[in-house]
Parts: structure tokens; sequence; C-alpha cells
């Protein structure tokens, strides 16, 4: 394989986070960033010799470190364990993975549906590109149908010789061999002084590596090449498959179909499916349908239900989100009540920091998936119940004799309808400036609704009851955007000048921080 380049090198460490944490050579990432940034020529020698000689021994060595979780201390399930690995090793790691990614074979195996561990993607853009799937094939007329596949701990199930014998010929000699980080890992625990003795790993990707995510993907990514006349989208080791026709039988048939595929497919690899959690829904315009049911190979009937819980995100059976509104009452007012015991002894800083973190935090995770301009009345009247309820806490206004309008300004924070329409635009902006997700983006310019956009623009929505798919992911622009009356252009997008139209837009909520 060819060396690094000063360029490389330079690149690898600027991504690099600048962490305290250390493996077996105690050395603190943010010391190694640091050191890299001043003298990269020392990094570039170090790994160009690495390239010829193989991957050091000692960076394969893990250091874990139990980190508390919840319960009773002293059993050791309570504990969640936390894998350092050296420091320079994931620089180097940062190198590979650049060129790794480069490669066509990975490009045909993660293709767009993958959205773990990749630039730019995340559980929000995995979320939006499944809703729009489902509300595109209603558009149609069609019948969707969805399952989910649960893998029990399927990072640490990736078998080694396996990964090898599926991509010794197809990755490079020279980047395949460097990749033999994989083979002969070890471990040991260290809590206070005490350390215990190395124990070898014989499987799986190792933890905190840069690297073993992108493996991983490449690994499992080949399992859906074999399904037939389908849509798919995946986070990580999580994946929603949805079959759709006109035609129920059809779509059930197809399905049942694709899903044992599927399941053989990841068996083959040693990935151990978890049949009591795999989950089927029916999609349809109407959502009147009958229980439909699919019959796996070994004779395991699955039945579909009403919602299915996709990366913490409740599909209701008719694209509808009451189910996760009523899901996020339930935990916000738990959070609420707690609040309220403790509410005499905070300061007005710290009641609004906890319920900014610890409240809204929640009631908005994924909100551009979900909170749409299209959402019901009595979708959004409950969503602003609990968001007024949460702040209502920190201006001590129990028995609600100020209006939301004055909540909202006291405490600098967004109302719902408002924080859809930001959410709304900055995803979009987002996608607009770094290409990505390409599917995405390319559904954001055929589903818009041409009659009603400037030349070049993307807003305006058809309100049609029967374009479910056009409500749902057309207006994603809202009305922040359409303040910009010009063409869309680099100039019109950038960052300082849709930055300046956010907070005009939005004053006097000024709390945002505009860093995308």
């Amino acid at each position: 394989m060819e060396d690094f380049t000063l360029e490389e090198v330079i690149a690898a460490v600027t991504k690099v986070k600048g962490k305290m944490s250390s493996g077996i050579d105690n050395i603190p990432l943010k010391l190694a960033k640091l050191y890299g940034l001043a003298h990269p020529h020392d990094y570039l020698d170090l790994f160009n010799h690495i390239l010829h000689t193989g991957f050091p021994k000692v960076w394969k060595t893990a250091r874990i470190v139990p980190v508390p979780k919840k319960g009773d201390l002293t059993e050791v399930k309570n504990y969640r364990p936390v894998s350092n690995l050296c420091s320079l090793s994931k620089i180097f790691e940062r190198c590979i993975h650049a060129r790794l990614t480069k490669l066509d074979v990975y490009n045909q195996l993660i293709g767009n549906h993958q959205h773990g561990f990749r630039e730019f993607h995340s559980t929000t853009t995995c979320l939006m590109t499944l809703r729009d799937y489902i509300a595109n094939a209603i558009d149609k007329g069609n019948h969707a149908v969805l399952y989910s596949l649960d893998l029990t701990a399927a990072f640490d199930m990736l078998r080694i010789d396996t990964f090898y014998n599926k991509f010794k010929n197809v990755i490079p000699d020279g980047l395949l061999k460097i990749i033999d980080f994989l083979t002969y890992r070890s471990y040991y625990v260290n809590v206070g002084k005490a350390k215990s003795t190395e124990i070898p790993v014989e499987k799986g990707c190792p933890q905190g590596s840069v690297l073993g995510p992108v493996l991983f993907n490449m690994y499992v990514g080949e399992c859906l090449l074999g399904l037939k006349e389908c849509s798919f989208v995946s986070y990580a080791d999580d994946t929603y498959v949805l079959n759709e026709s006109p035609n129920l039988d059809d779509a059930i048939t197809k399905t049942q179909e694709n899903i044992n595929r599927h399941m053989a497919n990841l068996r083959e690899v040693g990935m151990v499916v978890n049949q009591s959690k795999t989950e089927i829904v029916v999609f349809s315009r109407n959502g009147d349908h009958e229980k439909s049911k699919i019959v796996l190979n070994d004779g395991t009937i699955l039945e579909s239900k009403n919602s299915i819980k996709a990366l913490g995100v409740w599909f209701d059976h008719r694209l509808k989100w009451d189910t996760h509104i009523k899901d996020l009452r339930k935990r916000i007012i738990r959070i609420i009540n707690g609040l309220k015991i403790i509410r005499r002894k905070l300061t007005f800083k710290q009641a609004i920091t906890i319920v900014t973190s610890q409240a809204l935090s929640i009631l908005y995770y994924a909100c551009p998936a979900w909170l749409s301009p299209s959402i019901g009345k009595s979708e959004m009247k409950d969503l602003e119940s609990i968001h007024f309820k949460a702040l209502r806490v920190v201006v001590c206004d129990y028995r609600q004799r100020l209006s939301r309008d004055t909540i909202s300004t006291r405490t600098n924070r967004l109302p719902p309808r408002l924080w859809c329409q930001f959410s709304a635009a900055t995803i979009l902006i987002k996608m607009w400036q770094n290409n990505q997700p390409q599917d995405l983006k390319c559904s954001a310019f055929v589903n818009t609704y041409k009659k009603t956009r400037y030349p070049g623009l993307l807003f305006g929505f058809d309100s049609s009851n029967y374009k479910i798919g056009k409500q749902i992911t057309s207006n994603w622009c809202g009305k922040v955007l359409s303040q910009i009356k010009v063409p869309w252009s680099d100039s019109v997008l950038s960052k300082d000048r849709i930055r300046t139209v956010l907070k005009s837009t939005f004053y006097p909520f000024s709390f945002l921080v505009f860093n995308f």
C-alpha cells in the first residue's frame, strides 16, 4: 500500500476528539492530538513504518474501565464496561478509515441505506428516510409492510475468519493486511490501581476503535444485498425493511420471503437473531386492515402490530404520532414530578438547564422525523401541554396563571410550532450544504409541490388529504425559508446568510445555537 501523505495524517489528527481518556500507553487522546498538530511529521514517519511492519501488538490490548450505571454497585451487571484503546492507534485507524471508505466495494455494501457511523448521517436522518419510504408508498395507494430484526450482541458476534474470507478478494491486499488489527486482541480490567490478567478476544469488533464500526457495516451490509423488491434503511445493527404492493397479500408474501432470506444471511455470518423481538407493521392509506401474519422457516408465526418503535420513535400503522407523544408524556411527567420536589433549592439558571437537558432534549429527539407541519391538531395540543408543563416548573407557575407566550419569553425557549419550523429548516440546510444523505435530499426535490414554490425554492406543500407523503416530507423549509425569495445558491445558503435569517425569524428566542 502507498505511504500516507502529510495531508492524510493532519486530516486524521484533526478529526480525533480531544478526550482525556487513555489506553495501556497512558497517553491521553487530547495530548496525542495536540502533539500531532504540532509535529505531524513524527506521526507520518511512525504510521508509514507500521504500513510495512504491521499493526503493533501493544495497540491490540484494551483497557476496560467499569463505569457505574444504577442500582447496587456490588453487582457486576450494574456497571458499563468502557474500552480505552491506545491514543495513537485511534489516529492511525483514522488514516486507514479514510482510505477504506473510498473503495468502491465499501460504497456498494454500505450504499445510501446505512446511517450509522457515517459523516452527515444520524438517527434523525435514518428516521426521516424511513418515514419518507412509508409516506411515498402510501401516496401510491400501496400497502407497505415494515419489519425489523433484533440482533443479540451484534458487535460481539463478528467472526474474524469469516470477515477475511468474505473480503480477501475484494479489499486490496495491502489494506487487508493492515486490518489484521482484528486478530490476537486482548483486554484487561482496570479498577483504581488494581489490574486483572489479560484475556484474549476471539471474535467481535473492538469497542472504542475507529475501524471497528466501519468493518461491521461492511460485514452485515452484504446480508441486505440478496433482498428483492424492497426498500431498507439501517443504523448500525438496527435495520428496517419495507415491502410494498397494491395488494396486501402480495406485500405479505414479499415480506415473508425477504425476512426468511434476511435471517438466513445473518445466521450464515454468525449473527444471532432474536425472533421474539422481531416485529412487523402494515401501513396503508385508511389504516383499517385485519391483523396480518407471517410464517418463518422454523414455523414461528409473527403477527402484525399497530405500532413499531424505531430508534426511539414510535411509528403508528396510520403514520400518526399520538402513540409516540403519549410515550413521551409518561417519560417527561416523571421528570417534571421529580423536579418539582427540588425546584425551591435550585436557581432559575439551574432549573432551566435541567429542564432543557433532561426534558426538552427527550421531547424533541429526532423531531424533524415526526414533528412536521402536517402533525394533527390533537397531537400538537398534547405536545404543547407537555412542553409548557415542564417550563411552568422553571418559572414556578403551578396554577397556570401566566400565558404561554410569557413563559416562552421568560425561559427563552421556542414553543413547539416554531421549533417544528426551525428544526425542519436546519436539517434541510445541512443536507443542502453537505449533499448528504443523497436519497433524502433528492426526495425533497421530488416531493415538493411545484405550483406553490418560487423558482429554485423548496417550500409550500400539497394540502390534499390524499397526499400523505407530500404533507409529511415536503414542507421541510417551513416559514423561515420562505423569506428567501431568490433562487438557491451557495451564497444564499452560506452559513452566515442562513444564520442571520434564522435569528431574525425566531427573535426573541436567541438561546438557539446555530452551529451547522
